[in-house]
């Protein structure tokens, strides 16, 4: 990853740096300790490239399986520019809505309500 990439993900801060993706990852992590991304496909062509990935997980005692596609811009040397995530973020905020079990890890992990959580905490 570049040092100033361009980072836009359901769910999770944008941002402008690595240290942005690596706490929005931390807090996904927290949510989602055992998530597991698995390659569907993926496409390329010069100076971008598309990867379909199959999320699966545990929350509340129960699975969690969502997929995403990350579009990926990349230098010539192949560092990540800029990184678009797209899923439907439906069924993990209805999973968290219908899991009593999984609100306060949801709380925890800073991934929401983002404004007045992450005001709280100052992240």
């Amino acid at each position: 990853m570049a040092e100033n990439i361009e980072l836009n993900q359901p769910l999770l801060q944008p941002g402008t740096t690595r240290r942005t993706w690596h706490d929005e990852a931390q807090r996904l992590v927290a949510l989602l300790p055992d998530i597991r991304g698995d390659v569907v496909s993926w496409a390329g062509h010069e100076n971008l490239m598309f990867i379909e990935l199959r999320l699966s997980a545990t929350l509340g005692g129960k699975p969690l399986d969502f997929r995403a596609v990350d579009k990926l811009w990349l230098s010539p040397n192949g560092t990540v520019l800029r990184r678009d995530s797209f899923f439907d973020s439906a069924p993990l905020i209805q999973a968290v809505v219908r899991r009593p079990s999984a609100w306060l890890p949801w709380w925890r992990s800073g991934l929401g309500p983002f404004l007045g959580r992450r005001k709280f905490l100052r992240r």
